[in-house]
């Protein structure tokens, strides 16, 4: 009985192994690209809307290009670009954002950024939802994407910190 315990222990091992799995959130590489502190904001309810953040850096000698979003969570998933206009707030969709050649894109609240609409189940914070970003270079990557309630975000970026050039928001 242990030698057949212990083969499908070891069985079950390998197999979770060799599975492939979502990629972490932060720190993720694709191509030449790195996507760092990525994070969704919290929802109150089903069906609202949300948006997720990150930046991503471009590490090679191309520019290359976020063209969409998806995520299982979510009815639809665009990218966005907020913007200030005679102190109103106002968002559109866009069809994707530049990531400059050795440079970087920061989606952040209040600029560009994935929404996400209708939400399938409310998100709860320390939560972790699919994202999946796809580049116009590199490709796909699905992210394993942590939520966090608005005043819990991440520090902000000092850009200067950075070697590469920034995209202008």
């Amino acid at each position: 009985m242990k030698t057949l315990f212990a083969a499908l222990l070891s069985l079950v091992l390998s197999l979770s192994v060799s599975l492939p799995a979502p990629a972490l959130a932060d720190g993720m590489k694709v191509g030449n690209l790195m996507i760092e502190d990525v994070w969704v904001r919290t929802t109150l309810r089903t069906g609202a809307p949300t948006g997720a953040f990150m930046l991503i850096k471009n590490m090679g000698s191309a520019p290359d290009r976020l063209i969409a979003a998806s995520s299982p969570r979510a009815k639809a998933t665009e990218i966005h670009q907020s913007s200030m206009a005679g102190g109103v707030m106002k968002m559109r969709r866009v069809d994707g954002v530049e990531v400059p050649a050795n440079g970087m894109a920061m989606l952040k609240p209040g600029s560009y950024h994935v929404m996400m609409m209708g939400v399938t189940h409310a998100i709860k914070a320390g939560s972790h939802i699919p994202l999946t970003l796809t580049f116009e270079h590199a490709g796909k990557i699905t992210l394993n994407v942590e939520a966090r309630a608005m005043g819990n975000m991440p520090p902000k970026h000092d850009m200067k910190k950075h070697d590469m050039k920034k995209k202008s928001d």
